[in-house]
């Protein structure tokens, strides 16, 4: 936890969804998102971008998924930045 401890942007694997983990991706070194949010949140860090999605994943499962930990960070009263990692986008370090 403290290599990742205030750092500003935490780029991390997001590639599952809970029903799936248990299923699909138990010992693949895959990350469900909720985990990789929970990871972020015990870190403190500044933002964190969601990447490596399933690549069956649309855009829209992209969008939900993103618009779920903002919801969540939200409802924890967290100010943590998070966007999803996509094709052209950058973060300012």
């Amino acid at each position: 936890m403290q290599l990742l401890a205030g750092v500003d942007w935490l780029l991390h694997d997001a590639e599952y969804l809970p029903e799936e983990y248990e299923q699909f991706a138990r010992g693949w070194g895959h990350a469900m998102y909720l985990d990789t949010l929970r990871l972020a949140r015990m870190a403190g860090v500044g933002g964190l971008v969601l990447w490596h999605l399933d690549q069956e994943r649309t855009d829209d499962d992209a969008d939900a998924i993103v618009a779920d930990a903002r919801a969540r960070l939200a409802a924890d009263g967290s100010d943590m930045r998070c966007e999803m990692a996509r094709s052209g986008a950058s973060w300012t370090i």
